[in-house]
């Protein structure tokens, strides 16, 4: 069942450009985005980044560094 077209979320022109993830000090663009719909209204109200696999590996990667167990 395809859903009604008022259904479908739409992203605000005025949204703010997707945030960086912060990955060992750095900003690191996502591989992609996802949009963050009010469940309310539909409405996109904002993008979260998509980490890749290699993000991934790296934050872990630092996170044990930093907490050693």
């Amino acid at each position: 069942m395809v859903p009604p077209e008022s259904a479908v979320p739409t992203r605000d022109a005025t949204q703010p450009a997707v945030p960086a993830m912060l990955i060992d000090g750095r900003g690191v663009q996502g591989a992609d985005t996802h949009d963050v719909v009010n469940p309310s209204t539909g409405q996109v109200f904002a993008a979260a980044p998509i980490a890749s696999p290699e993000d991934v590996e790296r934050a872990v990667t630092t996170a044990r560094r930093a907490w050693p167990a």
